[in-house]
């Protein structure tokens, strides 16, 4: 069903356990129509539970979450189904104890009578408990943008994975949001991050040079590589050389300053499962595809973070955001939005990837969305992806906006940059005792 009626395409591991769900559903049901069809319901309202909880209790871990259909049939299987004869065979007489026939015996149809109607009672009960937070976990603009997603996904003849988290609510909508995927440029943001962690640390200010090595240059983005050997250039600089314009050997000075490990370990500290680097960037091979690593629930994660003024601090949380501001590289995400839209964003490219993460600051309807494709037959058909998507997810974010509002629904505050303080120590900047040099 999923392969041939909802999606119209396949990937591996896309029924991610939900067969175990099906049988689990036939055997609570008794091997009968109707009982498999109460406890699909049941298994049904458990997933739809997971978008309320998230929504409610954005602290619960999101694995936890997913969990909740698969715990529904273990608790059904273990602690009230009980012992399940499955039929000796399709549209044959049963057998029991070795005999060919079944013989009436009252006592044993009282117990299935009294079974049947526990079964009942419990379908009643969490249809009734569960059924107004199923109505309230999807308001239905999400609903809608989430069946327009999955449309685009399912005609996209390449890998392909996206999320969108509307910040005022936390909701999520998205396909194959887990998947690890070729990160490109997009692995930059998490350079960033650790560069501002290790400044708010005090192991260097904005100012410190660093001085370009040839073993730093990478040609496939950027025009720093065709500078000597021996330059110096200050971290901020890099920073905006790096984001705005996607630069690939400042990416690397950055990354020798602050360590290609602790950019590692502290992604992975920060819940991101996906987000690895496994070497500089180099892009003059096909090595790149699995040395840069994320996923789009990973980008969503920490961009929501930034969005939040939660990581690194508030001032470090601003600076981010102005920097992903000023990309230049408007051609995806941005390009089908109105002009007074701000997008900050980074996109990421390879000669068969096309990716962009990004905040959308939508007229009260702030957003962060994650596309990654690959395996693209073309990257103008990966172009044209990404931008029906995002139209697709701004309308639909728009129209979530006035469902909030039509119910009173408090909206995400996106912070005033003029009440964020600048750097809230001069180290940050003022440096002047730093001197450039090799070691960096």
């Amino acid at each position: 069903f999923l392969s041939i009626g909802e999606l119209s395409i396949y990937s591996d591991g896309m029924t991610a356990g939900r067969g175990f769900i099906a049988l689990a559903a036939v055997i609570f049901g008794r091997w009968t129509p109707l009982g498999a069809m109460g406890a699909a319901i049941v298994f049904g309202l458990f997933e739809a539970l997971q978008d309320v909880l998230q929504g409610r209790f954005a602290w619960l871990p999101a694995d936890a979450l997913s969990a909740l259909p698969y715990i529904a049939a273990l608790v059904a299987l273990a602690g009230i189904t009980g012992r399940v004869r499955a039929p000796a065979s399709d549209g044959g007489a049963r057998r029991l104890a070795g005999s060919a026939t079944v013989c009436y015996n009252p006592s044993i149809v009282a117990t299935g009578r009294r079974s049947n109607a526990l079964r009942f009672a419990i379908v009643a009960v969490c249809a009734i408990v569960l059924l107004p937070l199923a109505a309230s976990a999807a308001p239905r603009p999400l609903r809608q943008m989430r069946v327009e997603i999955r449309r685009l996904a399912a005609r996209m003849p390449a890998q392909t994975a996206f999320e969108v988290m509307d910040l005022s609510s936390g909701l999520v909508a998205g396909y194959n949001t887990d998947v690890s995927m070729p990160a490109a440029s997009t692995i930059k943001v998490a350079i960033m991050v650790e560069v501002f962690k290790q400044l708010e640390r005090g192991d260097f200010s904005l100012d410190h040079r660093v001085v370009l090595r040839a073993s730093d240059k990478d040609d496939g983005s950027g025009d720093l590589c065709d500078e000597p050997a021996g330059s110096s250039y200050s971290v901020s600089d890099l920073l905006s050389r790096m984001i705005d314009v996607s630069d690939n050997t400042a990416a690397n000075m950055l990354i020798r300053l602050v360590g290609r490990q602790r950019i590692n370990r502290d992604m992975r500290r920060l819940g991101l499962r996906r987000t690895y680097l496994a070497n500089y960037i180099r892009t003059n091979g096909w090595a790149i595809r699995s040395q840069l690593r994320s996923s789009p629930a990973d980008m969503v994660h920490l961009l929501a973070l930034m969005a939040e003024r939660k990581l690194v601090d508030e001032w470090s949380s601003n600076e981010m955001i102005s920097i992903l501001e000023d990309d230049e590289i408007n051609t995806l995400l941005p390009q089908p939005l109105p002009d007074d839209v701000l997008v900050a964003h980074k996109t990421g490219s390879l000669f068969d990837t096309l990716d962009d993460v990004g905040i959308v600051y939508a007229d009260g309807a702030p957003y962060i969305i994650a596309v990654m494709t690959t395996a693209l037959p073309s990257r103008g058909l990966g172009r044209t992806f990404i931008r029906a998507l995002s139209r697709v997810v701004y309308h639909g974010e728009l129209q979530l906006a006035a469902w909030r509002v039509a119910h009173g629904l408090s909206i995400f505050d996106i912070g005033d940059a003029a009440r964020i303080p600048n750097a809230p120590d001069v180290r940050f900047w003022d440096n002047a005792a730093t001197e450039a040099t090799g070691g960096l």
